[in-house]
């Protein structure tokens, strides 16, 4: 009986390293996406004023 015990909570803990890893790689896509946003609103910000003081 113990060793059915051991592997569903080894088979458990797979699955959560499986969901952390996952989670992990969402939040690092979700950083670059917003980061590479706010280039883009200050690039287009610099641009209006340049295009306005001409």
């Amino acid at each position: 009986m113990n060793q059915k015990a051991q592997a569903s909570l080894e088979y458990v803990l797979l699955i959560a390293g499986a969901v952390l890893a996952a989670a992990i790689v969402i939040i690092i896509m979700l950083g670059s996406i917003t980061g590479t946003n706010q280039d883009i609103n200050v690039y287009n910000n610099q641009f209006n004023i340049l295009s306005h003081s001409v």
